[in-house]
């Protein structure tokens, strides 16, 4: 599904790849308000803005850019669009279903876990692009290890619906793998600079709190 969206059936959907941008505008159009030559942008050209950022120009609506702090480089503000951005959000996604477990005490199976499992989705399409920007073997092993979370937590609370909780070496073995995984997200999100790190950290001790209370 997601190679159909943004690869094509038969043939590649876009000529040029490259989603993530950062760099300075050259030019811009006669109604064009946000932006002016020089100003050091970054943003997203993935569907619907038609990729294209492997070009040594690119034409880009405004409202797919976003100014770039002074503060980070090029390369940090490139990370930022869909890498980072899934991090948090997976981090997020944790804590609104450890919470909801822990308030309202669901049993395994419950449809409140859906939004961490959904996660898999956009950790397998960073997989995917991750060829695109030459990442290291590091990077593959980071989501990885958090999509073999996603998998196990998967099968133990859907499929077999087995509340390992009580299970000492199921829960070791979920906590190591829960703790390996987020620490990859914590590094996938430090590509973009302190800020994005510093949330991040600060999001997976919520998580990881309100996981193992």
């Amino acid at each position: 599904m997601v190679r159909l969206l943004y690869v094509g059936l038969l043939k590649p959907k876009y000529k040029i790849l490259g989603s993530d941008i950062a760099g300075r505008v050259e030019a811009v159009g006669r109604n064009v308000t946000q932006f002016q030559p020089g100003d050091e942008i970054w943003g997203d050209l993935s569907y619907p803005h038609g990729f294209g950022t492997f070009a040594e120009y690119v034409y880009v609506p405004e409202n797919a850019l976003r100014l770039k702090p002074a503060s980070m480089t090029f390369e940090e503000a490139a990370a930022v669009p869909t890498a980072t951005v899934v991090a948090h959000v997976v981090f997020i996604s944790s804590i609104i279903t450890f919470a909801s477990h822990m308030i309202f005490k669901l049993q395994p199976g419950h449809w409140v876990g859906t939004p961490i499992l959904l996660m898999a989705f956009p950790l397998g399409y960073l997989l995917l692009r991750a060829p695109e920007f030459n990442r290291p073997f590091l990077y593959y092993v980071q989501i990885g290890v958090m999509l073999a979370w996603l998998i196990m937590l998967f099968l133990v609370d859907y499929v077999l619906k087995y509340d390992f909780r009580q299970t000492q070496w199921m829960v070791i073995s979920f906590v190591v793998l829960y703790f390996a995984g987020m620490g990859g997200m914590i590094g996938i999100a430090a590509l973009a600079g302190r800020g994005w790190t510093i949330s991040a950290v600060i999001l997976f001790l919520i998580a990881a709190v309100l996981g193992f209370v």
